[in-house]
Order: structure tokens, then C-alpha cells, then sequence
């Protein structure tokens, strides 16, 4: 357990799949407002489909970075919308960014030529000359790794502004496939108790409790603790990539399906790979 030297939350925004907002993701929840279903595009190695809950999309088919990189620079902006500059100008600020781990892979690391968060320091210099950014690709604990991170910065100087934030995608086909060998993932035809593959994005303000702000505190960060997961011994021997073949054919029947109707294609390449051929993503 690592104990804070006085830091304070005093605004926060997300967006996940039940809400564009901290707020009404806040509300939904309290309300058991579910966006978890089937989806016929990810299946699993038998052809069931899986349950999941991608972020809300009107593009139709997109790849997870073209859902969460734009959900991640428009909450950023939310939570900009409470910095004042009576307050807040000539303030140190700093980004702090949790996310998958690099071996992974996620949406922090993809479009070399536009990568996430250079894109969202690049937002916060529009207020703060030169905002600084660390990224944790720790999974799961990034955000607390990153929250203890703001609390040290803050120790050392309490006008620093951190931005703590984590973004992510489990809806990157060799991830599931690895979910899938570990029979983590629910679906129809297997587990009933896996986890349903999903992705969100949601930043903190974190300040010192020692400084006064327009903002009223949301919450007083006391400690971090932070626990050993022991992963899953894999199982060896199955078959991979029968679900990336699997949803391949079911993108190109939807595809033809919309071609028939007159409806407008929008396609969608991996970003790292610009020579394979064009796939589609998740559809509402």
C-alpha cells in the first residue's frame, strides 16, 4: 500500500458503452443500463458469437483505435472544459496515460504517425506550453501506477496539474484469440462466467489538496494498493485463427448484404498494415 501525500480529485470525464459521459455512464450504471450482447462479427473458434460491448459508433465499420482514439481526445476535451485561468495558468501540467502493455499492444500505441497520446498532449497545448507525458502499459493496475505517479509529481510541486487517464480496446483479434485459449471470454457456446471483451476511456484531474481551485474536490485519494494477478496457465493445442477467418467471411456476406441495399460502404484497414486487405469493425 502506498500512502498519498494529499492529492484530491476534482473533475473526471469517460466514455464507455453506456454512456458518452462520466455522468451518464455514472447514471446508467446506477440504473443497470446494459449494452452487452452477441455480436456476430467476433466469434468464437466454434462459430458461437461473442457477448460484448464496444463503444458507441455511428461509422458503421471501424477498427477499435477509429472508436477510441476519437471517444479519448473528446473527453480530454470534457474535462478541459473545467480548467479556469484564474487558477490554472502558468500551472505545470502533466499527462499521465495507462494502457495495455506494449506486448499487447492497444489503441495507445497504434497509427505511428498519429499515436494517441501525442494527439492528446497536443490538446492540452492549447492551454499549457509544454504539458509532459508518461505512459504506463502495466493492464490492469496502469491507472493506479499512473494515480501514485500524480501523487509523487504533486509531493514535489502542489501546483502541478495531472491529468490522469486510461484508455483501451479488448476487441484486437490475437488478444481474444489468447482470452479465448485462457477460456476467459463468455459466448454462447462456452463459458458462461468469461468476460465480456469491451473497451471505454476515462481521464481524472488530480490536484493537491493544498491549492486552491475553481473546482470543489470530488474525491480524496488516500492510499493505493495494488495486488499480484496470477495469470492462467494457457492451453496448449487449439487452433488459431479460425476466428479471424470466421469473422472475415462474415464481414464480406454483411458487406455484399449492404451493397444489395444501396447502402454506403465504409471501409476500414489495420492501421499497422496498410497492405492487408480492407476489414470492417463493429457495427451498433
Amino acid at each position: 500500500m502506498s500512502r498519498m501525500h494529499g492529492s484530491q480529485i476534482t473533475a473526471a470525464e469517460a466514455v464507455t458503452s453506456v454512456g458518452w459521459t462520466a455522468v451518464t455512464t455514472a447514471a446508467s450504471v446506477r440504473a443497470g443500463v446494459s449494452r452487452i450482447f452477441l455480436h456476430d462479427l467476433y466469434p468464437d473458434e466454434e462459430g458461437h458469437p461473442l457477448s460484448v460491448a464496444p463503444l458507441p459508433n455511428d461509422d458503421g465499420f471501424a477498427d477499435p483505435f477509429d472508436r477510441v482514439g476519437p471517444a479519448a481526445i473528446g473527453a480530454l476535451r470534457a474535462l478541459m472544459k473545467t480548467f479556469d485561468a484564474r487558477y490554472d495558468e502558468g500551472r505545470p501540467c502533466h499527462l499521465l496515460l495507462g494502457g495495455a502493455h506494449p506486448e499487447r499492444g492497444g489503441a495507445i500505441y497504434e497509427k505511428p504517425e498519429d499515436l494517441l497520446p501525442v494527439s492528446l498532449a497536443a490538446e492540452l497545448a492549447s492551454l499549457f506550453p509544454l504539458p509532459t507525458v508518461q505512459v504506463f502499459g502495466h493492464g490492469n493496475p496502469c491507472g493506479l501506477f499512473a494515480l501514485e505517479a500524480a501523487d509523487e509529481i504533486i509531493a514535489r510541486d502542489p501546483r502541478a496539474l495531472c491529468v490522469v487517464g486510461a484508455v483501451d480496446s479488448l476487441f484486437d483479434e490475437e488478444l481474444l484469440d489468447r482470452l479465448e485459449d485462457d477460456e476467459r471470454l463468455k459466448c454462447e457456446g462456452g463459458s458462461p462466467h468469461g468476460i465480456s471483451p469491451g473497451e471505454a476511456v476515462g481521464f481524472v484531474l488530480v490536484e493537491s489538496t493544498r491549492l486552491s481551485t475553481s473546482r470543489l474536490p470530488l474525491a480524496v485519494v488516500d492510499s493505493v494498493v495494488t495486488g499480484h494477478e496470477p495469470r492462467r496457465r494457457v492451453r496448449l493445442g487449439r487452433r488459431r485463427g479460425v476466428r479471424r477467418d470466421a469473422r472475415r467471411v462474415r464481414v464480406h456476406a454483411l458487406l455484399l448484404r449492404r451493397e444489395d441495399r444501396g447502402a454506403q460502404r465504409v471501409p476500414s484497414g489495420r492501421p499497422d498494415d496498410a497492405q492487408r486487405q480492407e476489414r470492417g469493425g463493429m457495427t451498433r
